[in-house]
């Protein structure tokens, strides 16, 4: 069923987006008159610090390029989940997405490595890595599935929310339904912590809140209020459990096909706006997030000690040494400075 849905959104985008992808014809020369149109979709909302570095990315590269490159943008998933924008941007009806990382497993699931609950002891720890040396590490992994990685833009921090009970240590996270994305380690997480993870998609979150489906999801802090899930919990719980990263990526075979100029346009543009400025600015949105959540009425509360949740993830990490290998999973550890 799910295969059936993929298709048909598929074949949707491909007539809501004829004539709009220009970079399936061979061009030697784009102009003003001609331009190499990009469409960029994205599940994120209007609000979210990743649609304004979108704009912030529009109105650079039209400008520098003088009308060369025409940027359209689609946000709020209106090109479909992320599932059916990376196929999307494989098949050359799409240009770019920055996206979760867990969809990224049905190309290659050691991509979602990146994902590991606990990786990271703080913020700047996960900044320096993921702009650094996991950047440089995964780049042709994702290269190897044909997609090209411009960066990871920060996600936010999946934090647990629930309508059962406030969550302070392990016992409280016991027989709750949580929502999990439909990912195998995201799933594994969610059950290491004792709950009972039931896959859900992004957009039946907040009717699944309302009617009892699930008691909780983990979304961070940013998702969690713009898509107003606040207002169908009670609880919201800064659990720190997975520091989230999104790829930024293209059709490598499409990107490899553009005027070399126009690609160095699109990597320096995408890397100062989805990477470089929305990293800080979702950060320091996340933290006002948090305290709007609390002030709407669902009631935020942090945890003294994190240690028996990261030693609940033991298994994770083992499942993922016997899936990628002794030897990636060593260096990507060793990428990502986790001790």
């Amino acid at each position: 069923m799910k295969k059936i849905f993929a298709v048909l959104m598929l074949l949707v985008m491909t007539v809501t987006l004829a004539g709009c992808g220009k970079d399936k014809d061979k061009v030697d020369e784009y102009t003003a008159e001609n331009p190499l149109v990009l469409n960029f979709g994205y599940v994120v909302g209007t609000d979210d610090a990743a649609h304004l570095a979108a704009v912030d990315f529009k109105e650079a590269i039209e400008e520098e390029s003088e009308g060369r490159v025409e940027v359209k943008l689609y946000a709020n998933g209106e090109l479909g989940d992320d599932t059916a924008v990376l196929e999307a941007i494989l098949l050359g009806d799409v240009q770019i997405t920055s996206c979760a990382t867990s969809p990224m497993s049905g190309y290659d699931a050691k991509l979602t490595l990146t994902e590991l609950p606990y990786l990271y002891d703080d913020f700047d720890s996960m900044d320096e890595a993921m702009t650094g040396d996991v950047y440089e590490l995964v780049k042709p992994w994702y290269a190897d599935v044909g997609f090209e990685l411009f960066g990871f833009n920060y996600d936010g921090t999946r934090e647990l929310s629930n309508n059962v009970r406030p969550i302070y240590t392990l016992d409280d996270c016991k027989g709750l339904k949580l929502r999990a994305m439909d990912s195998p380690s995201h799933i594994a997480t969610l059950e290491c912590l004792g709950a009972n993870a039931i896959p859900m998609g992004y957009g039946d979150i907040y009717t699944g809140l309302q009617q009892g489906t699930v008691d909780g999801q983990d979304n961070p802090p940013a998702l969690t209020y713009t898509s107003k899930f606040n207002e169908v919990l009670k609880y919201f719980s800064l659990t720190d459990m997975i520091m989230s990263n999104s790829p930024v990526v293209m059709s490598k075979k499409i990107f490899d096909g553009y005027p070399e100029d126009i690609q160095e346009m699109i990597r320096k543009h995408l890397v100062a706006t989805q990477v470089t400025w929305q990293r800080g600015a979702q950060r320091e949105a996340e933290l006002d997030y948090i305290k709007k959540i609390d002030e709407s009425g669902c009631e935020v509360n942090e945890i003294e000690d994190m240690e028996e949740f990261k030693k609940a993830m033991d298994p994770v990490y083992e499942k993922a040494k016997e899936d990628y290998g002794e030897e990636v999973y060593n260096e990507f550890l060793k990428a990502a400075n986790h001790k």
